[in-house]
């Protein structure tokens, strides 16, 4: 799985958008809602105003180029669903029905997950609403975890994950213990054409991490890895030999975790943070909150975004970005670059709150095949273009910050 003042505001499409009757010959990738090619980047703000006593539903912002859609639980087609406060604490995309369309699911603060289905339009008014356990979760991801060619849709809940083949009704539950499980992530660790589920369990009190590889009918039984704490993770190709590798953050440390992928699964991590030689920064900070991985410069290695919120720059806490590339040997620290509001090109000047990075994502929106980098922060959302596989500083796109901002 290769894997990441506002302008008005456009009223999500009201029209009711027929099944289609047949498989489209090339379903769509993620976040393609219209189906044109381009990625569209997708914005969660789960509490809108800031106010941990808001009653305030939440909301996702859709902006594709420059055409704008708020999506909140009481959108039309969404009101029938019941969806609770916090929409927008988690999403997922996947074309779930292979029309072409890009779907996206969006989950709330307690047991509420619905499914708005894409269309020529973008994202329109059918929608789906898929049964949760009453205990909460944390995130979702997707995955062609049977092999089958059609993404599945995962959620994490407090026991383990409940699984939705083909994004349909159906659901598989798997138990993996008591304790509260943090995240997921996804990806072919093996190469073997099914993708893989990684468990993590951060806020449980042992921090074990479990492999779940592919099989037919799914996710198999957990296999530990040896890495603990970690709680944040995402998949990509650092070494370009066609398996998936990991890449997660650990609880508390600062630390950041590199798994490479194998036939058997993946192989004993390599750790390193800002203490490592050659990374920048502070070490003891929040490196490794936001994450995000993606091929900037085509090379046929991915490479990796990782941020520090707090980090100091010109002695206030701004944070920073920092992007490692991918190589033969998968990730080095060789030709590390850095962005803050430092950085030439950067509009503003650093600040204490900024949160220069408390979210990321590498995104194509362009339909080159070369992702864009999205930078979030307390106060703005900054989008860097990709100028011939290179994050560029100049013609900086910033949008006003939504709330606490949240990326996929």
């Amino acid at each position: 799985m290769k894997s990441k003042a506002v302008l008005a505001v456009a009223a999500l499409v009201a029209a009711t958008v027929s099944v289609p009757a047949f498989a489209a010959p090339r379903p769509a990738s993620p976040y393609d809602f219209n189906g044109d090619g381009k990625n569209d980047l997708v914005v969660g703000a789960p509490i809108e105003d800031l106010s941990e006593e808001s009653p305030s539903p939440g909301v996702v912002t859709v902006l594709y180029g420059k055409k704008v859609q708020r999506i909140t639980r009481t959108s039309p087609g969404l009101t029938k669903l019941r969806l609770g406060r916090g929409f927008g604490k988690s999403m997922a995309s996947a074309d779930f029905d292979r029309d072409g369309y890009a779907d996206l699911a969006i989950g709330d603060e307690a047991d509420g997950l619905a499914i708005v289905y894409g269309s020529k339009k973008g994202l329109g008014g059918r929608v789906a609403k898929r049964v949760l356990p009453k205990n909460g979760h944390f995130m979702l991801v997707t995955g062609d975890f049977s092999g089958d060619g059609r993404p599945d849709l995962v959620a994490a809940v407090q026991t383990g994950y409940r699984i939705f083949p083909n994004g349909g009704r159906a659901w598989q539950d798997r138990r993996l213990s008591a304790d509260d499980l943090y995240g997921a992530a996804a990806g072919d660790y093996t190469g073997d054409g099914k993708d893989d589920l990684i468990a993590l369990r951060a806020m449980a009190s042992d921090g074990k991490s479990y492999l779940l590889k592919g099989t037919p009918s799914g996710p198999g039984a957990p296999v530990l890895l040896p890495m603990v704490g970690a709680w944040n993770g995402h998949s990509g190709d650092f070494n370009g030999d066609g398996r998936d590798d990991f890449v997660g953050s650990t609880d508390g440390e600062s630390t950041i975790n590199v798994m490479l992928g194998g036939s058997n699964g993946l192989v004993r991590p390599t750790r390193f943070g800002q203490g490592t030689p050659g990374v920048p920064g502070a070490a003891g900070g929040v490196f490794g909150h936001a994450l995000s991985t993606g091929d900037i410069n085509k090379d046929g290695y991915d490479d990796f975004v990782v941020s520090d919120y707090e980090e100091r720059v010109a002695k206030k806490h701004s944070g920073m970005v920092i992007i490692m590339f991918g190589s033969k040997k998968g990730l080095t620290t060789r030709g590390i670059k850095i962005i803050t509001k430092a950085t030439k090109g950067v509009p503003g000047a650093p600040d204490d709150g900024d949160g220069f990075g408390n979210s990321l994502q590498l995104i194509d929106l362009t339909g080159d095949q070369r992702p864009e980098l999205v930078v979030g922060s307390n106060r703005h959302l900054y989008v860097f273009a990709n100028r011939r596989g290179h994050i560029s500083t100049t013609g900086i796109k910033i949008r006003n910050s939504l709330g606490s901002m949240l990326l996929p």
